[in-house]
């Protein structure tokens, strides 16, 4: 009895046998295998959604910007007083060609009005136009004429292109106005850069850095912003999106035609289409389509 349980504890204290250790291992390693194959794609699953969804986000962040300053294009600080002094006072000119000079008076009086004595008027209307409308019916006449200088409260001196001459010496309350010098929202021809302008500091007077504009890069991979834009090729522009993370594959702006006439207080609309893809996925695509009412008036 005592033979048979020494030869017992000698066989198990051989431990495992070589093949059986090798089937343990390969069996480990393919668990193993399996479950960093599992974690792998779970990471990468995990890494394509968060750049998803960091993609939509920053499109949205694009289009609220753009928005944002469509909404405000044409925003001017004085626009109430001019139009003030467009609508109660009338101009009377000293000469009909060249330089001239335009004193405001009472609304079909003589008495001088000072329709041009608003804050910061002399540097906000140097250089606007003045636009007068003369006659009636199908005889109306239009003269665009700018402004020079404001020397004082009651009056304008204007500039009268060459060659041409006015047909009247006085023009009534409401037949003139100032244009708004941020007025106008433009698009180039194929829809990918959209300038703009508006009072960003309120001060009324257009400044160096209140010519905005969006583009899509000339390598058409991005979008840039721009402060300084007098035109679709000019000022400085700073890239928005990042092309190392997405590529614009689709940036199109254009105004929505006269048949599709704006919601009553919209003065025009803009549809504006995005669409990207990720530089890593480039089958992971976002497509956005925004419409953007614009408030302000275009100039007469």
């Amino acid at each position: 009895m005592l033979k048979r349980r020494e030869k017992s504890l000698s066989r198990r204290s051989l431990g495992v046998t070589l093949i059986e250790l090798l089937i343990a291992m390969s069996t480990g390693l393919t668990v193993v295998a399996a479950g960093v194959t599992f974690l792998s794609g779970t990471l990468s699953t995990a890494t394509a959604n968060l750049l998803r969804v960091r993609m939509h986000q920053d499109l949205q962040s694009v289009i609220a910007g753009i928005s944002r300053d469509l909404v405000r294009a044409g925003e001017w600080a004085l626009a109430d007083e001019a139009l003030l002094a467009s609508a109660t006072a009338d101009l009377h000119f000293d000469a009909v060609s060249g330089s001239v000079t335009a004193r405001a008076v009472s609304s079909g009086g003589t008495a001088p009005v000072e329709a041009f004595g608003f804050a910061n008027a002399a540097a906000s209307l140097r250089g606007a136009t003045l636009v007068a409308w003369h006659g009636e019916g199908a005889a109306v006449h239009r003269h665009d004429l700018v402004i020079t200088g404001v020397p004082g409260p009651d009056r304008l001196t204007l500039s009268i292109p060459d060659g041409v001459t006015l047909d009247l010496m006085t023009v009534s309350a409401g037949r003139w106005s100032v244009r708004n010098p941020f007025a106008g929202v433009t698009v180039n021809e194929d829809g990918t850069c959209v300038l703009l302008r508006y009072d960003l500091d309120g001060d009324g007077v257009q400044g160096h850095e209140e010519h905005f504009g969006f583009r899509l890069n000339s390598g058409r991979t991005a979008i840039q912003s721009s402060t300084t834009a007098t035109s679709c090729t000019a000022g400085n522009w700073d890239a928005v999106t990042d092309p190392a993370l997405f590529r614009i594959a689709r940036f199109d702006i254009h105004r929505l035609s006269a048949d599709a006439a704006p919601p009553e207080g919209a003065s025009a609309a803009y549809e504006l289409m995005l669409e990207a893809r990720l530089a890593r996925e480039p089958n992971l695509t976002r497509r956005l389509r925004h419409v953007v009412l614009t408030r302000n008036p275009a100039p007469p």
